[in-house]
C-alpha cells in the first residue's frame, strides 16, 4: 500500500505526466499508464521512478519543495536499486532486459522532464543503449510485446534527438550505428509504431549521416582537403527537401476532425526544418549565410507552433522546436516562440533560460553553433525534451 504522500504522486503521475511523454491520438491505450503501472505494482524499482516522475509541472501543488524533495527521495532510492540490480543480473530473459529498460527510460525521461540540470541525462541513455541493443537479436520476439517495441523506439527517438547539436567535444556519432536503425526499421512494420517519431522516422535516420558529415567537415576545413562534403551535402539536403509526411497508423475514427493528423504533419515539418538548419550549420560556418538561409525556416515554422502546440506532438517535437529557435534573430520571432513555452516543468523553464542566453550572446555566431557556445562558456549541460 502507497502512504498519502506517494499516492498523490503516482495519481500526479497518471494524471498529469504520464500525457506528456509521447504523441497519441484520444482513446490510445497509453502503455505507460496501464502495463508500466501494473509492473510497478510489482516491483519497488519501477514504483520508485513512477512516483519520482510525479507532479512536474509547476503550479500543482502549494508546496513546490516538499514535492520536489519526495521525487528526489524516490529518485534516489530508485537509482541505488538499479544499481544493486545491475550487479546482480543473472538473467538474459527478454522480460529481465525489458524490466532494465524500462528502467533507465524512466530515468531519462525524469531528467529530461527536470530539464537535464547536472547532465544525467546521457549516463541513463548510455545504460538503456546497452539494454536496446540487448533485445536486437533473433531469438528476442517483440510482435507480441507492445511495451518492449515502445521502449527500443523511445531509446532510438531520444538517442537521435540529443545528436542534434554541434558540440564538437562530447559528438560520438558513431553511436547511431547501422544495428539500431535497422532495429526501429523491423519495429516499424509493427503496431504501434510511431508514438514517438511520429511521421518523422525517415528525417530522423538522416541525424547519423548528418553528424558523420559534420566531422568530416571540421576535418576537411583543418586539413584544407577535398573528402567529399560538399556532394555528401548536397544529397542530404534533397533528401530532407523532398520529405512528405507519410499517412499515420491510426484509423479514421480516432481522429474524425483530423486535429491529430494535422499536428502529425505539422510536427514533421518542425522535425524537418530543424534537421535542415542542423546540415547548413554542420556544413557552413559563415555566420551572415546561416542568418540568410535560417530565417525562411524560422518563420515557416513559427506558423506550425499554433497546430503542433496544443497536440501531444509537443512533446515529442519539443527539441527539433527548439533547434529552430536558437536561429530567431529578430524580436518579433523571439517573441512568438516564448509565447510557445509557458513555465510549465522545469524543462521548459530551463530551455527558455538556455533560449535567452543565446538571443542575447555577444558572440559572432547563430543556431547551433551559438548554443553550443554558450553550453562551453557557462559549462552547463544540454536540455533534451
Amino acid at each position: 500500500m502507497l502512504d498519502p504522500g506517494a499516492r498523490r504522486l503516482f495519481h500526479l503521475y497518471l494524471d498529469i505526466t504520464v500525457p506528456k511523454i509521447l504523441a497519441a491520438p484520444a482513446g490510445y491505450s497509453n502503455p505507460f499508464a496501464s502495463e508500466v503501472v501494473r509492473w510497478a505494482f510489482a516491483d519497488p524499482l519501477i514504483m520508485n521512478i513512477i512516483l519520482a516522475l510525479g507532479g512536474f509541472p509547476l503550479g500543482d501543488t502549494d508546496d513546490p519543495d516538499l514535492l520536489e524533495r519526495s521525487r528526489l527521495q524516490y529518485y534516489g532510492e530508485a537509482v541505488k536499486a538499479l544499481q544493486d540490480a545491475l550487479t546482480n543480473v543473472n538473467d538474459g530473459s527478454t522480460r529481465s532486459t525489458t524490466r532494465l529498460l524500462l528502467a533507465t527510460m524512466l530515468l531519462c525521461t525524469f531528467e529530461s522532464m527536470r530539464g537535464n540540470p547536472q547532465g544525467v541525462f546521457c549516463s541513463h541513455l548510455s545504460a538503456s543503449r546497452v539494454f536496446a541493443h540487448a533485445l536486437d537479436s533473433p531469438e528476442q520476439e517483440l510482435r507480441d510485446d507492445q511495451l518492449t517495441r515502445i521502449l527500443v523506439e523511445y531509446y532510438a527517438f531520444y538517442e537521435l534527438c540529443s545528436k542534434v547539436r554541434l558540440d564538437v567535444d562530447h559528438q560520438e556519432p558513431g553511436l547511431c550505428g547501422q544495428s539500431m536503425l535497422l532495429q526501429v526499421e523491423h519495429l516499424r512494420s509493427l503496431s504501434g509504431f510511431g508514438v514517438f517519431f511520429g511521421s518523422s522516422w525517415s528525417l530522423y535516420r538522416v541525424v547519423p549521416r548528418i553528424c558523420e558529415l559534420a566531422a568530416k567537415r571540421r576535418c576537411e576545413l583543418a586539413k584544407d582537403i577535398d573528402l567529399g562534403c560538399l556532394e555528401t551535402f548536397r544529397e542530404l539536403q534533397d533528401v530532407l527537401s523532398e520529405w512528405r509526411c507519410e499517412e499515420g497508423p491510426q484509423p479514421v475514427a480516432c481522429d474524425p476532425d483530423h486535429q491529430f493528423s494535422d499536428a502529425r504533419a505539422a510536427a514533421g515539418e518542425l522535425v524537418r526544418n530543424s534537421l535542415l538548419l542542423f546540415l547548413y550549420s554542420s556544413m557552413f560556418s559563415d555566420r551572415e549565410f546561416i542568418l540568410g538561409v535560417s530565417q525562411p525556416i524560422v518563420n515557416a515554422s513559427i506558423k506550425l507552433l499554433p497546430i503542433v502546440h496544443p497536440s501531444s506532438f509537443a512533446n515529442t517535437s519539443f527539441w527539433p522546436f527548439l533547434v529552430i529557435a536558437t536561429y530567431a534573430t529578430t524580436p518579433e520571432q523571439q517573441t512568438r516562440i516564448l509565447g510557445f513555452l509557458p513555465p510549465i516543468m522545469p524543462l521548459v523553464v530551463r530551455a527558455t533560460q538556455i533560449l535567452r542566453w543565446v538571443w542575447n550572446s555577444s558572440q559572432n555566431s547563430i543556431g547551433l553553433q551559438a548554443l553550443a557556445d554558450i553550453i562551453h562558456i557557462r559549462n552547463i549541460s544540454y536540455c533534451f525534451g
